[in-house]
């Protein structure tokens, strides 16, 4: 099982907070971007089968989104690696622009398609292009989370310390906290009403 980090108290029942030491890949699910790395001893982002030897830079790479993959929103990947891995769109904050463990290692883009058919639209405005960047910003931040291991899971366990119930892949504490006490009271509304059947 993987390693338990706390225990919290809800209605009589403990919430048993774990690390997911086997969470799945974020990058396997529908996602709005598409995530290009490179790098020599991690795999990172999509599957892809560019190699980096094919662009001169960055902003070859960058052109080459634009114009070839019809990329409408591109936004630079930037990886720390240092005691563990963690990866943002912004380079602007230490770690990120450490010169010794830091540096680009791709990029997390869209395409115009991709955003018509994810927002049911016809034609783009600005603020559909917003919130289509809002939410590569979100795919990065899971993905970060995902690769530095702040992933969670839990399990309930009740009078006897039997195990009611278990959820695992969370990327919120609080949020996960939240579903955990949820079962709990639907757990104990069932009871009730079965009581009173009786």
């Amino acid at each position: 099982m993987s390693n338990l980090i706390e225990s919290r108290e809800h209605k009589g029942y403990t919430i048993n907070i774990y690390l997911d030491d086997d969470p799945q890949d974020p990058r396997e699910d529908d996602n709005l971007g598409i995530m290009l790395c490179w790098h020599k001893r991690y795999d990172l982002g999509d599957e892809h089968s560019f190699k980096s030897d094919q662009f001169t830079g960055w902003n070859d790479v960058h052109d080459y989104i634009q114009k070839e993959l019809e990329g409408i929103i591109i936004l630079p990947l930037y990886m720390y690696d240092h005691s563990g891995i963690g990866m943002s769109v912004s380079n602007s904050q230490y770690p990120y622009n450490c010169p010794w463990d830091s540096g680009q290692v791709g990029f997390i883009y869209t395409t115009r398609a991709k955003i018509l058919e994810c927002y049911e639209v016809k034609r783009l405005s600005q603020d559909i292009i917003t919130k289509a960047e809002k939410v590569l910003h979100a795919e990065v931040d899971i993905y970060h989370k995902y690769i530095s291991g702040d992933v969670y899971g839990y399990t309930i366990t009740g009078p006897g310390n039997v195990i009611h119930g278990s959820c695992w892949g969370f990327y919120d504490v609080d949020e996960m906290e939240r579903e955990a006490q949820g079962e709990i009271d639907y757990t104990l509304e069932q009871e009730k009403e079965l009581c009173l059947m009786y």
